[in-house]
């Protein structure tokens, strides 16, 4: 468990993601936090805060990203990404409401769920699990897509998290990436996945193919 300094020394890094202002701490022993070049809020699309790309490797990457998605996804899945990852945006700005007091989401988060939807929806309801673990193990798939977008599609665009930061959180894991009092929502969105889905894939296949 943290301790209460620690957590303050914490809040800075999520305030700069949720309240747009720049840490004024450092924190100690967490490399990952050590940036010179940070990206910055550059402005809002509807409800969609964009950031800055800080550096040419940056750009690099998410032509790279946007190429694979625009290139090697058929148009159904497309399709069900764009719409999937719309709607989640809607949800997790209201969600970020509740929890920090301030709607949130962005693009970086946008365009990650365009890359990974795919592995959290068709590949994970490819194992066939029963309803019950369908649900149950539910978020684990979450928590996998936020290691993964994070360390391989956020952080090599933006140089850090622009999408969310549970490190002032006491039960967050792996330095503000995961947050295991979420599993209640995970678990929820889990039931609505498991019903829905199924059928909505179905209906924009039968229009596409």
């Amino acid at each position: 468990m943290k301790t209460n300094k620690e957590l303050d020394e914490a809040k800075p890094y999520a305030k700069e993601v949720y309240l747009n202002l720049y840490p004024k701490t450092k924190l100690p022993k967490v490399g990952k936090y050590r940036h010179e070049v940070r990206s910055m809020k550059a402005g809002k699309f509807l409800h969609i805060t964009y950031h800055t790309i800080p550096c040419s490797q940056g750009w690099a990457t998410f032509v790279i990203l946007l190429a694979y998605w625009l290139y090697v996804y058929d148009r159904p899945t497309k399709i069900i990404t764009l719409l999937t990852a719309t709607l989640y945006s809607f949800i997790e700005s209201v969600f970020t409401y509740f929890e920090r007091g301030k709607n949130y989401t962005s693009f970086g988060q946008f365009f990650a769920n365009l890359l990974y939807i795919p592995i959290l929806l068709d590949v994970y309801s490819s194992f066939e699990l029963s309803p019950f673990m369908y649900v149950l193990l539910f978020p684990f798939n979450v928590w996998f897509l936020e290691i993964f977008s994070e360390n391989f599609i956020i952080r090599p665009i933006y140089g850090r998290n622009v999408a969310w930061n549970y490190f002032d959180y006491a039960d967050e894991g792996l330095e503000g990436c995961v947050r295991l009092g979420h599993a209640p929502a995970w678990w929820a969105m889990g039931v609505g996945v498991y019903f829905v889905y199924p059928i909505f894939r179905e209906l924009i296949y039968s229009l596409y193919l």
